[in-house]
């Protein structure tokens, strides 16, 4: 009963309210109504209008509401929206006497102006354009009240401006428009009385053309809101999503997403803020073009002091890699700020500084962890600059750095840089830095930097720079905190460093590294790939561990240190200053000039080095692994002093294992160099495994209270060696004399010993390939009179030289001199990697014994006025004739000649035989071709007809050949093909000629003595059969050969024992010459049966025949009496000889009778006949020539004639 009682009191309360509210509500149907409703009803009544659908107010003045309290309201069910189409200016104002306002479930379009209104509430409300509160009253609590609404602005210049208001917005969203340079909003208030503005779960965006919140002097509180796509254009004052100044500051949970500032900062900046904590913030992707991508903070002076907390901040930036840089791509400082950054993740900070500190700022940041930092251009990240007074103070802990990149082209730092104030670096790792021309840190001023617990791990950079670059100068008398050190390295680690910049590149200031590790540095030098090596020599990484900038030098301490794999030109070059290392490490390392460098070129003439409980093992080094020290002159010396420390196991490919020393002269290193109570274990060098000096004079001290350990280590002469000083002979006695006559040879090898100061010999084993020539020590020998220097002398043979291994070694010399005591000195003339040598030259006794005249020679050889004594030598010894002087040999009795009576004379022809063959041979070729033109030209003439062209032209052709042949033969030296082309060129001239005399001959003889009958004229082919056959026959042996080498071209002696050339043909040659003798028997066979026909048709071969007979017969006896001369004289010309023979009788009568008769017809009684049968044939063969006809039987010795028939 009483639960059905309460729902009926609680539905009774109900409806009493509807029944209010639609008592006091006015619903709005239209825009008259709307007009009407608030003019008429503007009055002192709280009324709520209901805007039931879409109203719309066109060119009307701006309504004006004066009462109290005002509801506008939307119907949820309805489609409600309030649309001020002239929204140029503003639409709708509600004066100061309307105190509350609410709006509510309704879209608006339009500009509102509130004018010190007391409560303004935007519930669930979608608004397109913007709003301007104002209120002058700031002591009074004016609100404003914003929650599960849109605003969205118009498109004109100007956002939500609220003056002097308390605002809470809640789950509502900001949208921007597309104009530039202008904030969503702005919340202004007074100094004297801050205003409130809370945010929660709220979204601002900027459509990349607004800016988000613009607020001053202001409390706000952020919660789990959203800025994104806002951007802030270079017109406004910076901060792409929060631009606040003079506020108090409560972000958590926040998201910055996408943000842009022209200006500084990328999403906030703060200015002249007092406390700001932000708390759960997320940063994606903001970019600010000046400082600070996510966050830049501003004090204008030292009178604000900005208190700023960090917690939990997460940022991701852009992967791309973008050109421009600034400061700060997490956060800058600007002025005496307090940051305490506790928990921040970032990933791909790009475009510069990552943390950047200007001013005196104080900062303890911790737990932060980077992943992936880049700068095209300057950009380390941690920058500290422009100090007021004393600079920032920074602190780290706890900082995880990974993939550092500068793409840099000039010199910056990849770590810090800072030139004032203090960064301390605490339980921090860095590692994987991939730069291209970047050290570690840079410091100069009051810069002080403390790197402690901190681990840094492979550092890659393209060319060398220091790592640590302190060039703080005069800081000697600073202190910062009361410490005295510009750099602290304490219980770090540094490893694999892939340059060779050198690691401390210090000015004058002071340092402290303690219970540090270095390893694996320089890593590039041992593989030999370094960029330093084609650079000009660069204080920048002339030494690997330290280098003093200042002349002065600085003040070092190392304590507790361990050096471990470290490669370089050297460690350490020190100039003036202070330089302590105890209880360190140093080992597997190469210095190439040794751990510590001393040299004059930069004034080390003064300065304290010590070395105390130090181990010094198995290091490497081209010169003194530990100590080098290089050309110090003068009375003043550094002093180096080395106690109770070890030496272990270090070599030197060169001279001195540990020490190298140059010091000469005044400066004496006796008193300044010290080695008390020190271990020297299994060091090892060329030349004094321990120290290596230029005299005995000039070692460093050597203390060790058990003699028995100073003992043992004398008893290895070559512990300490000094620079040579003297030369001893290995054998020869001083007292020894040497009797020569002028002119002999000293044939016994003489050898002498470099000795140093402490007569110890050098013995140095090596390669002589493996040898520098400016290495090697140079000797000269000379003779000079023992008694009396005018004696004239000289020495031939190796009398300069190398001493190698020290040694230096000479034979083989000839001495030269009027009789008399001489004295052979051996003098150094260039000591090669030594200092010049004190006594650098030793000598041998000489005596030049008088000549005896009756067994040598006394004679002046060499040209320089003094007679040597000797028994001609000839060498190699004469192969003919006989030996007169040295080298001399006398061809006179001999048919030899040269040096050795060894060498052949040429075999000589008459220079006029051979000019008068080539021109005869040239002249034949000329008459042959003008012979055989004029035969084509007159071919037609019954005479040459009847004598056949085809074979008068292929006579002449031959003729030619033969021309060719001898002009081919006068040469005196002969190629394989050379010989090849001369046989072949001799039997193609025989072919044309013999072959075509032999084939027309036998032509003849068959049309005269045939016994079958003439049927038809024979064909081409077979009439050319026979040279065409030879011509084949010798092109093919000639080529079978000359592939087969056999033939070749050789060298012969006559029988003069003169050399000539001659070709070589093989055995098989035979076989031409029986053709061409068979040839030659054919034709004289056809010739000899047709001697009797008319000589208009046969040629006149006797004289020819029996030429070419002579000339074959002669060749061959030539060749058999091995006259070669007399066979080149007969062949040349017997050649051109039977060819003119033959020219003579075949060419030059039938040329005379047609020049004398033309082509008239010759009567019998012209041609002298011997007999009956030689007419019949005559009239016969005329026919046969001149017509075609046929063959008729016939058997001219039956019958005595020849009966023909024409067809």
């Amino acid at each position: 009963m009483a639960m059905t009682s309460i729902i009926k009191i609680f539905l009774l309360i109900t409806n009493y309210h509807i029944l209010i509210l639609g008592i006091l509500s006015i619903n709005i149907d239209n825009t008259q109504d709307f007009i009407e409703t608030i003019n008429n009803y503007n009055n002192n009544k709280d009324e709520i209008f209901n805007i039931q659908n879409e109203i719309i107010i066109t060119d009307i003045e701006p309504l004006i509401i004066k009462k109290p309290r005002f509801l506008l309201q939307g119907n949820p069910s309805h489609n409600s929206i309030l649309n001020f189409t002239d929204n140029n200016d503003i639409n709708l104002i509600f004066q100061k006497e309307c105190e509350f306002i609410e709006i509510k479930d309704i879209t608006i379009f339009g500009v509102i102006s509130f004018e010190h209104n007391l409560n303004i509430t935007f519930n669930n409300v979608i608004y397109n354009g913007y709003f301007i509160s104002r209120n002058d009253f700031s002591n009074q609590n004016n609100t404003i009240s914003i929650k599960d609404s849109v605003f969205s602005l118009s498109q004109r210049y100007h956002g939500l401006s609220i003056n002097n208001y308390d605002v809470t917005i809640t789950n509502t969203k900001f949208y921007g428009n597309q104009i530039n340079n202008l904030y969503i909003m702005s919340v202004m208030n007074s100094k004297d009385n801050f205003k409130n503005l809370i945010i929660k779960d709220t979204l601002f965006s900027g459509n990349y053309h607004n800016s988000g919140i613009d607020s001053i002097y202001t409390n706000i509180q952020c919660n789990n809101s959203t800025f994104q796509k806002l951007y802030n254009g270079k017109r406004l004052r910076g901060g792409g999503a929060l631009n606040l100044a003079y506020t108090n500051n409560n972000f958590y949970n926040n998201k910055f997403e996408d943000n842009f500032s022209e200006s500084n900062g990328g999403s906030i900046y703060l200015i002249n803020t007092y406390i700001t904590t932000i708390d759960v913030v997320y940063f994606t992707n903001t970019t600010s073009l000046e400082s600070g991508h996510s966050i830049s903070i501003f004090s204008e002076n030292t009178s604000y002091k900005t208190i700023i907390y960090m917690y939990n901040i997460t940022q991701v930036g852009n992967p791309i890699k973008n050109p421009f840089s600034i400061d700060g791509t997490f956060f800058s400082t600007y002025g005496s700020n307090k940051l305490y950054i506790e928990n921040y993740t970032g990933t791909n900070l790009s475009t510069g500084t990552v943390m950047s500190f200007s001013g005196d700022s104080r900062a303890e940041i911790k737990n932060m962890n980077i992943n992936t930092v880049y700068s095209e251009n300057e950009g380390p990240l941690i920058k500290v600059y422009d100090p007021y007074m004393n600079g920032a103070n920074i602190y780290y802990e706890n900082l995880q750095v990974n993939n550092i990149i500068q793409e840099n082209s000039i010199y910056s730092p990849s770590l810090i840089s800072t030139i004032s104030g203090k960064v301390t670096l605490y339980n921090c790792t860095f590692q994987n830095f991939f730069v291209n021309q970047s050290g570690l840190t840079f410091q100069e001023n009051d810069g002080v930097i403390v790197i402690r617990n901190s681990f840094i791990i492979n550092f890659f950079s393209k060319w060398p720079e220091p790592l640590f670059y302190i060039n703080n100068f005069d800081y000697l008398y600073l202190t910062y905190d009361d410490s005295p050190y510009a750099f602290i390295f304490d219980y770090s680690v540094l490893s694999n460093v892939y340059e060779d910049g050198v690691i401390f590149y210090i000015n004058r200031c002071k340092m402290h590294i303690t219970n540090s590790s270095f390893y694996n540095i320089h890593q590039c030098y041992l593989n030999n790939d370094c960029n330093s090596f084609t650079e000009i020599m660069d204080d920048k990484f002339r030494s690997s561990i330290i280098f003093f900038i200042d002349i002065l030098g600085a003040n070092i301490l190392q304590e507790f240190t361990t050096f471990d794999s470290i490669y370089g030109k050297t460690g350490i070059i020190v100039k003036q200053g202070v330089l302590s290392i105890t209880f360190s490490i140093i080992k597997n390392s190469y210095f190439e000039n040794g751990f510590i460098f001393l040299t004059n070129l930069w004034e080390s003439d003064k300065g304290y080095f010590f070395f105390y409980g130090m181990e010094f093992s198995n290091n490497r080094s081209y010169r003194g692994t530990f100590f080098y020290y290089n050309d110090i002159y003068g009375d003043e010396s550094p002093t180096v002093l080395t106690v109770d420390s070890k030496f272990i196991n270090n070599t030197a490919i060169n001279y001195g294992g540990l020490i190298y020393s140059t010091a000469r002269g005044n400066t004496n290193i006796y008193n300044k160099v010290n080695f008390y109570e020190c271990l020297f274990e299994n060091n090892n060098a060329i030349l004094g495994k321990i120290s290596y000096t230029y005299d005995s004079s000039h070692n460093p001290l050597f203390y060790n209270s058990d003699n028995t350990i100073t003992m043992k280590l004398n008893e290895d002469k070559n512990n300490y060696v000094t620079n040579p000083t003297h030369l001893v002979f290995d054998n020869y006695d001083s007292k020894e004399i040497i009797e020569i006559y002028s002119g002999d040879r000293i044939d016994k090898e003489y050898s002498c010993s470099i000795y140093d100061d402490n007569g110890n010999r050098f013995e140095i084993n090596g390669d002589i390939n493996d040898t520098l020539l400016n290495e090697l020590v140079f000797y000269e020998i000379s003779l000079q009179g023992k008694n009396d220097t005018s004696l004239r002398a000289k020495v031939f043979g190796s009398y300069r030289g190398y001493c190698f291994n020290n040694i230096c070694k000479f034979k083989n010399l000839r001495l030269i001199g009027n009789p008399g005591d001489y004295m052979l000195i051996l003098k150094i003339v260039s000591s090669g990697s030594f200092f010049d040598i004190k006594s650098n030259s030793i000598y041998m006794n000489i005596k030049i014994k008088e000549c005896n005249e009756t067994e040598r020679l006394n004679q002046d050889k060499d040209g320089y006025n003094i007679k040597s004594c000797f028994i001609p030598k000839c060498n190699p010894p004469c192969v003919r004739g006989k030996c007169i002087n040295d080298n001399i040999c006398d061809c006179s009795n001999t048919k030899f000649k040269g040096p050795l009576c060894s060498e052949r004379y040429q075999q000589e022809r008459h220079k006029f035989y051979e000019v008068l063959i080539i021109v005869i041979s040239n002249a034949s070729i000329l008459i042959y071709i003008i012979s055989l033109i004029f035969l084509h030209l007159h071919r037609n003439f019954d005479i040459i007809k009847a004598a056949s062209f085809d074979f008068l032209a292929l006579i002449l052709i031959g003729l030619i050949f033969n021309s060719i042949y001898v002009f081919l033969i006068i040469k005196k030296t002969f190629s394989n093909l050379e010989c090849a082309l001369v046989f072949l060129i001799q039997n193609i001239g025989f072919s044309l000629i013999f072959g075509s005399i032999t084939s027309k001959t036998f032509r003849i003889y068959r049309i005269f003595y045939s016994v079958k009958a003439i049927t038809h004229k024979p064909s081409n082919t077979m009439k050319f059969l026979l040279i065409d056959f030879l011509i084949a026959f010798y092109i093919i042996f000639s080529i079978i050969h000359y592939f087969t080498n056999s033939i070749e071209s050789k060298i012969a002696f006559d029988y003069n024992e003169r050399e000539y050339s001659q070709c070589v043909y093989p055995k098989d040659e035979i076989i031409c010459f029986i053709i061409n003798l068979f040839i030659i028997i054919i034709e004289f066979y056809f010739s000899y049966n047709i001697r009797r026909i008319n000589q208009t048709f046969k040629e006149p071969l006797t004289i020819p025949f029996y030429t070419y007979i002579i000339y074959i017969f002669f060749i061959y006896i030539f060749k058999i009496l091995k006259n070669p001369k007399l066979s080149y004289y007969f062949t040349s010309s017997g050649t051109l000889f039977y060819s003119a023979i033959i020219f003579y009788f075949f060419y030059i009568k039938k040329f005379k009778m047609i020049l004398k008769y033309g082509n008239k017809k010759i009567d019998d009684s012209d041609i002298r006949t011997n007999d009956k049968l030689s007419k019949i044939g005559t009239n016969w063969l005329n026919r046969y020539e001149l017509t075609e006809c046929s063959r008729i039987e016939s058997n001219p010795y039956a019958t005595g004639f020849v009966q023909y028939s024409i067809k």
